[in-house]
């Protein structure tokens, strides 16, 4: 933390949480301003520090110190995944492009349709959603049909053929193995 003689989690003064919460989001924020390490315990409380910043117009400076503070906060990162598409528009706003990226992995993998309650105000997240989850499946089918094109040509067995290309696919900073020498 930032700021010395800060109330653990738990303990909340005065039996307020709403208030220890708007307190830790505000110190946060400040940390954020004035150049100070923070660590983001949960989304919820980085939603609260973003309020708190859209509403001081301090957008800029959070999302400047946010690289730092996503390093240093293993709890905000294992809760990204569950809360994805609400970070993706608040990563937007931040234009915060680490941030954007790992949201944006994580929407496009369970992106099941325009349809989804958060992002459905969002019409131009929704599109590129949409069309890169067009392209990854693109790339998928491309590789299946080379894999199957590469195992009838061969008569090998499958598991062998898709280790191989599977290893060449991951390994892309070698130069790819001619479809003849597979």
């Amino acid at each position: 933390m930032c700021l010395s003689g800060v109330i653990p989690n738990d303990n909340y003064p005065g039996g307020d949480p709403t208030f220890y919460c708007e307190e830790t989001a505000f110190e946060k924020l400040l940390c954020a301003i004035y150049s100070r390490s923070y660590t983001i315990t949960n989304v919820a409380e980085f939603m609260d520090i973003i309020r708190l910043a859209d509403f001081y117009r301090s957008l800029p400076m959070l999302s400047a110190s946010l690289y730092a503070a996503l390093w240093n906060s293993p709890g905000f990162i294992v809760g990204i995944p569950a809360s994805a598409a609400s970070l993706l528009i608040v990563s937007q706003k931040l234009r915060h492009p680490v941030l954007f990226r790992e949201c944006f992995v994580h929407v496009v993998s369970r992106w099941k349709g325009p349809d989804d309650t958060v992002l459905k105000d969002h019409p131009d997240l929704c599109h590129l959603i949409t069309a890169s989850q067009l392209n990854v499946s693109k790339l998928v089918v491309a590789a299946d049909h080379a894999i199957m094109l590469n195992c009838a040509k061969s008569q090998t067995k499958m598991p062998d053929k898709i280790f191989q290309i599977a290893s060449v696919l991951l390994y892309s900073s070698r130069p790819p193995l001619e479809t003849s020498s597979l």
